[in-house]
């Protein structure tokens, strides 16, 4: 590996900015789990504190993707020089090594409006360090999102599911449209690439195979990176009736105020053999006439998100209505019930066995003591006599 700066060498950016519930974890599982293969071609990755292995001990490095250094930017716990302060050394120590790319991805870096125009800097920044830039931007019908992003965050705070979808249309989220424009007019139109996580848009079907393509990564890939899957949507319904819940069992690193406490979560699917009935990405929890309702909100956006990124795919295909025979059909939700009345049925008898064997051994330790007490007492008679 060189040390000399090589000033004529140029670094390109494989920028994936998210969009949350768009495929980011399964992304970001994939590039964490080949760090060495990538390297192997000269692309770099990021680690959780934005530091790369051309500029420090591989050992020292922490391999997770660096939302909460991002987040710090954002609301402003790093000043945004700290940032720019800290891109011009990694981009001249991936000169001086055999760094000819670097990943940074990062699903919070979609958060245009956070931090009073933080991230926008970010990607002003970034946008004038690089000079070679890949944009790879995935969206989803709004419909999906909607339930996905209820499913992951606001159920938790007690809030039904309509009730959430009608907060995000009432503040027109998720702004696809506004964000892709954005990394257009900053990146170039050329740097862009705005997929719908649809079939025939991916290339190969998949989405790492699309990534991989985009992003000018050679890895045969046979693995399933499907990451953060959704929990039971009529799960979800029941513990929202409950969000007190969620104030219990916090670990050290979430706040009490969190919408994002795991801990029930995992105590349930620890308690459950049943997983099928745990993950569901059922979406006939939601009528056809709320879906319809979605899509006609978001239908001026989506005909210019089509026309400007990816007419080659027929709009109907992507975000055309979509109907479910059983999301009214009232003994398909009865039947979507029984599943959650089985996984409350299995923890309580599991808990039911549990307590059961918690009785049967202290009876029996009680049952031993007792002996050991007749046994010393025969003993001090025989040694008496």
């Amino acid at each position: 590996m060189t040390t000399e700066l090589n000033e004529k060498k140029s670094v390109r950016l494989i920028l994936h900015p998210g969009h949350g519930k768009c495929g980011s974890s399964s992304i970001q599982s994939f590039i964490y789990s080949n760090v060495a293969q990538l390297e192997a071609q000269k692309i770099y990755v990021s680690d959780a504190n934005f530091r790369f292995s051309f500029e420090t001990e591989k050992s020292s490095l922490i391999w997770k993707f660096p939302l909460l250094y991002f987040r710090d930017l954002i609301d402003g716990r790093k000043d945004i020089t700290v940032f720019e302060q800290r891109l011009k050394t990694i981009i001249n120590e991936a000169k001086k090594s055999d760094c000819e790319a670097i990943i940074i991805s990062s699903e919070n870096l979609i958060g245009l409006d956070w931090g009073n125009g933080s991230c926008q800097k970010i990607h002003k920044i970034l946008s004038q360090y690089f000079s070679d830039i890949t944009v790879i931007y995935y969206i989803r019908r709004q419909e999906d999102y909607l339930i996905s992003a209820w499913q992951q965050w606001r159920y938790q705070g007690g809030e039904k599911l309509k009730d959430s979808i009608f907060h995000f249309l009432n503040i027109h989220r998720p702004d696809f449209l506004v964000t892709a424009k954005f990394f257009e007019d900053v990146y170039g139109a050329n740097s862009l690439q705005v997929i719908p996580l649809n079939k025939e848009a991916l290339v190969g079907g998949k989405l790492i195979t699309d990534f991989c393509h985009r992003a000018g990564i050679n890895i045969e890939n046979n693995v399933d990176y499907y990451s953060n899957p959704s929990l039971n949507p009529y799960l979800c319904d029941i513990l929202a009736r409950i969000p007190n819940i969620f104030l219990y069992h916090l670990n050290d690193y979430f706040p009490k105020h969190t919408h994002e406490n795991y801990e029930i979560q995992r105590i349930l699917h620890k308690n459950l053999s049943s997983k099928d009935l745990f993950w569901s990405n059922d979406k006939t929890i939601l009528d056809d006439e709320t879906k319809e309702a979605i899509m006609k909100h978001f239908e001026k956006d989506n005909r210019e998100l089509h026309q400007a990124y990816f007419d080659y795919i027929p709009y109907e295909k992507v975000f055309g209505l979509e109907k479910s025979a059983n999301s009214q059909n009232l003994e398909y939700q009865l039947d979507k019930l029984k599943d959650v009345v089985a996984i409350q049925m299995e923890i309580i008898l599991k808990l039911l066995i549990e307590k059961e064997e918690q009785e049967k051994n202290n009876f029996q330790r009680k049952l031993k003591d007792k002996i050991k007490k007749i046994f010393k007492r025969m003993k001090k008679k025989l040694n008496f006599s």
